[in-house]
């Protein structure tokens, strides 16, 4: 099966511990909701997907799109789950607004696995102010960001606090925004909208390489629960 999936093959390790450190496969059946911001091919949703969640997948790329699609119609299964992929720039909160409506769903996760790196921070905090009107009085969260010990952040142009736009196309990157956090500038905005508790907090540094280059990725996790 897996030569024939389009994209990535693979759910991000850490989503992996988070779904199942929590024990999220134990939420009762009309419960099982996420949505996921930056989704690319699905390749994270697919592990919800087949313990039974109900999958929203949002993102900007329409052959990411079209390729979580047919993977997930040819590839995962699933009794009760069900799932729906949307075109929408995460820059355009009203878009992503009217998606979330339009669904008739209060999720019981959201996820920002892959996404945070490319938003102005702006954005972002506009679209967590919208957020909870679509959650579920408590449910659990995850985001993946870069820190400011992220290589890409050396060389880049900055164009505000712990924001940048990347010069070197080394990762492929050239002229994407760069949004960094620090541990307590994430803890402290996720706050602001939610009230999180019982929140892990993992520091990933590695090695990747790019055009025959090696580059330090450094990212936080954190993932928790919120009240509304």
């Amino acid at each position: 099966m897996l030569k024939h999936l389009k994209g990535l093959k693979f759910p991000d390790i850490y989503v992996v511990r988070f779904f199942f450190k929590e024990e999220l496969f134990k939420i009762p059946e009309r419960e099982k909701t996420v949505v996921e911001f930056g989704c690319g091919n699905g390749n994270n949703l697919a592990l919800f997907y087949e313990y039974d969640y109900k999958c929203l997948g949002i993102d900007i790329s329409e052959i990411c799109l079209a390729n979580a699609v047919f993977n997930f119609n040819n590839f995962f299964l699933s009794e009760h789950g069900n799932f729906s992929f949307k075109k929408v720039d995460l820059n355009d909160i009203n878009s992503i607004a009217k998606v979330l409506e339009e669904s008739r769903t209060k999720f019981k996760i959201f996820m920002f696995p892959n996404s945070l790196y490319y938003l102005r921070k702006k954005k972002f905090a506009n679209l967590l102010e919208i957020l909870p009107q679509f959650l579920q009085n408590e449910g659990f969260f995850f985001v993946r960001f870069r820190s400011p010990r992220d290589s890409r952040v050396f060389g880049a142009e900055k164009i505000g606090n712990n924001e940048f736009l990347i010069k070197s196309n080394v990762s492929g990157e050239e002229g994407a925004v760069l949004s960094v956090y620090d541990e307590h500038e994430m803890v402290k905005l996720l706050n602001k909208y939610l009230n999180i508790f019982d929140i892990k907090v993992f520091h990933v540094y590695e090695e990747n390489l790019y055009t025959d280059r090696k580059l330090i990725n450094a990212d936080i996790v954190i993932w928790g629960k919120y009240q509304i």
